[in-house]
């Protein structure tokens, strides 16, 4: 299947829309986000919710073509859960419950996206060079307010694309 030659807000929407099927999530719960840490200061007003959030564009050393660049893009997926622990100390729930535990949550974004090549109908192809590489994940506690935990999970992926570059506006 060809590679079509793109630019990493589409990638980032792809995967924005992936990661809400694969969690069960409206459109509207999934965010794209320069920081994961600002969901964190203002969540929304939901128990489950996630962010795509771009890392960074590196280009390996290899000749680069005007017009499009052979590329890696570093980015993240995030699931927040908020959920109430019965003891302060005792985060079993939040790690393990079945449908709100980071862990769980994190084993089906994992087998969702993993090996994604980003296939799609118009124009035929698929946006990645290569499948999408996940180089691990790791939970992070953000807030507790009385018995309420909000903590979020974040998967580190790599994404090999072909570059896009937009035309110079003159």
């Amino acid at each position: 299947m060809f590679v079509q030659p793109t630019q990493p807000k589409v990638i980032l929407q792809k995967l924005r829309e992936l990661v809400g099927a694969a969690l069960n999530l409206e459109a509207g719960r999934v965010f794209l986000a320069p920081d994961p840490t600002m969901l964190g200061r203002l969540p929304p007003a939901a128990d489950l919710f996630a962010a795509v959030v771009f890392g960074r564009v590196r280009f390996p050393d290899s000749p680069q073509h005007p017009g499009c660049w052979p590329a890696e893009m570093d980015l993240a997926t995030y699931i927040y859960s908020r959920q109430a622990v019965d003891r302060p100390l005792d985060m079993t729930q939040l790690l393990t419950h079945e449908e709100r535990g980071l862990l769980p949550l994190a084993d089906t974004l994992l087998s969702a996206l993993a090996g994604q090549e980003l296939a799609q109908e118009e124009p035929p192809g698929r946006l990645l060079r290569g499948p999408l590489l996940c180089s691990g994940f790791s939970p992070i506690q953000w807030g507790q307010a009385g018995n309420l935990v909000l903590a979020y999970l974040g998967l580190q992926w790599i994404a090999p694309f072909e570059y896009a570059i937009l035309p110079k506006k003159q």
